[in-house]
This record gives C-alpha cells, structure tokens and sequence, in this order.
C-alpha cells in the first residue's frame, strides 16, 4: 500500500494511492485511484460532474477508452471493435467507481481491472481535455480547476 502526491495547485492537492496484493493463482491484484483534496476546506472533492451527464458525455468516453487502446498498441477504431474488448452487458459505459482527478490538460477517468474490461487490458485510464468536458463540470469543479 502505498500514497504518493501526485498534483498540488493552490486550490487542491491530489494524491494516488496505490495497492497490490499477491494471494496465490495467475496473478495479483492491483488498484490504484486518486484522492482530491480541496484546499480550502481539508475535504475530499468528488463532485466534479453534473447530475445526468453519464449519457450525454458517451461520445467523450468511447474517444477516451479508444486512445487508451490506442496508446496500449490496439488500433480500435470502431464503437463495435470497443465494445467487443470491454466487459460490459450493454453499450453505455459507465462512469469510473473511482473518483476523477484533474490534471493540468483535463479530467482523468481511471478504470480499475475488470470493472469494464479484462484483466490483461490493466487499469483503463485517460484524459478528457478542458475544452471538450466543460460543458459536464459542477460549477464548484470549474472553480477548484480554474
């Protein structure tokens, strides 16, 4: 177990923490997920989007998983070849389980293993640049990132 900071603005500090564990079979598990901490108030800061956006933001979430695949060696340029590598029963991807975290080009969306996709695909991370997710940010999320 280990938790290392791993941006820190005026407004927020974010942390990583990461975690493995070896319990015998194929492999081990891994998971790592980000930690925002507001500033201002000591809290951790989740609330970067707005109610409902799941669905309009499913466009942003295909690009997103496709240049992850992409940067892993997979050229995926269809939404079927996509949903043939994800482990998911439709053909909405969820939001993350694990909180957002910014960075200084957007909004980091990090997938742990086989929540949608297998274990060999590892944990399914990537950016939504500013400009393409403002439209999908709280307000309070737009302050802390500005």
């Amino acid at each position: 177990y280990n938790v290392t900071p791993i941006r820190e603005t005026d407004k927020y500090v974010v942390c990583e923490e990461n975690f493995s564990t070896f319990l015998g079979g194929a492999h081990g598990s891994y998971s790592s997920m980000t930690i925002t901490y507001d500033k201002k108030d000591g809290y951790v800061f989740n609330d970067f989007l707005k109610a409902g956006s799941e669905m309009k933001m499913q466009p942003l979430l295909k690009e997103g998983l496709k240049s992850y695949f992409k940067e892993c060696g997979m050229e995926i340029t269809t939404d079927e070849e996509l949903f043939e590598n994800l482990l998911i029963d439709s053909t909405i991807i969820p939001l993350p389980q694990c909180a957002l975290c910014p960075s200084d080009t957007g909004i980091v969306f990090s997938y742990q293993t086989y929540e949608i996709a297998p274990y060999s695909a590892g944990i399914l991370s990537f950016t939504i640049p500013y400009d393409k997710i403002e439209p999908y940010l709280t307000d309070k999320a737009k302050e802390l990132v500005r």
